[in-house]
């Protein structure tokens, strides 16, 4: 091989790496594929981040799966909280304490009635400014 077509050779071998970073990473940075794994499967990461992302303060609704419904807040896990307990409260449940992730709910049940009187929503900070939830979709059922 002749020493010019060796110094195109070379050039190109160096180059490839930076072609591959610039084709690949505007499709990372789309799809989302740098955030944490999530705890569910029926809907991608970057559906995930759209739907949060506008959101204020509020619970959003992800999806749900097997048994649960996922929930996001866009912001502090101490927000997230308030969010969650004035959500519960609204399906009828009072807040009772929180230990570790998990937030404890308690509903007045009658003697006669078959209701649970108690759920726990399940917390998980997901990427520095979304905290997930997972509620039982039976303590959502009015």
């Amino acid at each position: 091989m002749n020493v010019k077509k060796r110094k195109v050779y070379t050039r190109i071998l160096l180059l490839l790496p930076f072609i591959l970073i610039i084709v690949l990473l505007p499709f990372a940075y789309s799809s989302k594929t740098y955030y944490p794994a999530a705890p569910f499967s029926t809907i991608s990461k970057k559906e995930a981040v759209q739907a949060l992302e506008p959101s204020s303060k509020e619970l959003i609704y992800l999806t749900e799966e097997e048994g649960k419904q996922w929930y996001g807040f866009k912001g502090s896990q101490g927000d997230g909280a308030e969010a969650v307990i004035s959500f519960m409260k609204d399906k009828g449940w009072t807040y009772q304490t929180q230990e570790g992730a998990g937030y404890f709910f308690g509903k007045e049940g009658g003697a006669s009635s078959q209701e649970e009187t108690s759920a726990i929503v399940d917390s998980e900070k997901w990427t520095r400014q979304y905290v997930l939830y997972s509620i039982p979709v039976r303590h959502l059922e009015e």
